[in-house]
């Protein structure tokens, strides 16, 4: 009887170490803790991992409807090859950084935003990786600022003048694009989206996450106004967008540019990613995966070994 106790404490204090030793391993290999960046009168949650003085930086932007928890594990592998990574959670998705007016979500000022952080974290160049929203500010932002960006990587969107045009001239990029004028409804558009604990977006839209990053999309959801804060990036650029007017300068882009698109995003069809190439005089490459809209989530391994090549391209 007593031998049979201390093989089970044997066995137990084994089975103890191995998972302490396996929560070490993956908290020493993660590496990413949370920070605030002030920028005037606002203050962005965020993530970062590495040394700040490692140079480049590289500066990665969520869309809709996630956070800059999307990126922690592309994050934790490109800082492994000596990357200093940051990744804010954007207006309106950080609680200290949530205007009110609708105005304030403009594509412009979101943009300016990405620049106001870097200069607040001393980053002066930097390679820059978006998705879905993220990559139509990347859009803006290498337009507006091409001295900053060494490099850039869209993921999902395609330029956004292409895409523009798309919704006006292409009947099926129309139709899967419906869902933004559906979006302009105040009101009525947070209620179908918040009903039954945010039902919609966890099994249409977070259907691919995994556990914790659904509770972290649900915890930065579900506060009051945190929904109508991210639906105002579409409120406030959807005249613009519709109109195709000049959301970005007329001048092509020379900035070292990556497309990562799934070929089976129903939001995106191939007609404006085809077309994204007449905006472009640098160093253009369009990577398109057998996936859909959610690259990191459906395409992980993949996506961080492109970013990670197109990222070491360009290094000076």
């Amino acid at each position: 009887m007593m031998l049979k106790f201390a093989q089970y404490c044997l066995a137990y204090c084994v089975l103890l170490l191995t998972f302490s030793n396996w929560l070490f391993a993956q908290s020493k290999s993660d590496g990413i803790s949370g920070t605030q960046i002030q920028v005037r009168e606002l203050r962005f949650d965020a993530l970062e991992t590495g040394n700040p003085s490692n140079e480049p930086a590289v500066i990665f932007l969520h869309g809709f409807p996630e956070t800059a928890y999307m990126w922690r594990e592309t994050m934790a592998h490109i800082e492994a090859e000596g990357y200093y990574c940051l990744a804010p959670n954007q207006r309106g998705y950080s609680k200290d950084a949530r205007p009110r007016k609708k105005q304030a979500y403009e594509i412009e000022k979101l943009a300016q935003d990405v620049i106001d952080i870097a200069d607040a974290k001393g980053l002066e160049k930097f390679h820059l990786v978006g998705h879905d929203w993220g990559s139509a500010v990347g859009w803006v932002l290498v337009s507006k600022h091409p001295d900053r960006v060494i490099s850039w990587t869209a993921m999902s969107v395609p330029h956004i003048k292409a895409f523009a045009d798309a919704i006006q001239n292409d009947e099926d990029q129309a139709k899967k694009s419906a869902y933004i004028k559906a979006f302009q409804k105040r009101g009525l558009s947070e209620w179908i989206l918040k009903r039954k604990n945010l039902k919609l977006m966890r099994e249409q839209l977070w259907n691919t996450c995994s556990k914790d990053q659904l509770e972290e999309y649900m915890k930065v959801f579900k506060p009051k106004g945190a929904l109508t804060a991210a639906l105002n990036w579409y409120r406030a650029n959807y005249k613009a967008m519709k109109k195709n007017a000049e959301l970005i300068p007329a001048e092509k882009i020379a900035t070292p540019t990556l497309l990562i698109w799934g070929k089976k995003d129903v939001a995106i069809n191939q007609t404006s990613v085809n077309n994204t190439a007449q905006y472009m005089t640098g160093d253009y490459h369009l990577e398109m995966l057998d996936v859909g809209h959610w690259l990191t989530q459906e395409a992980g391994p993949e996506v961080q070994k492109l970013i990670l090549e197109h990222i070491k391209k360009y290094d000076s």
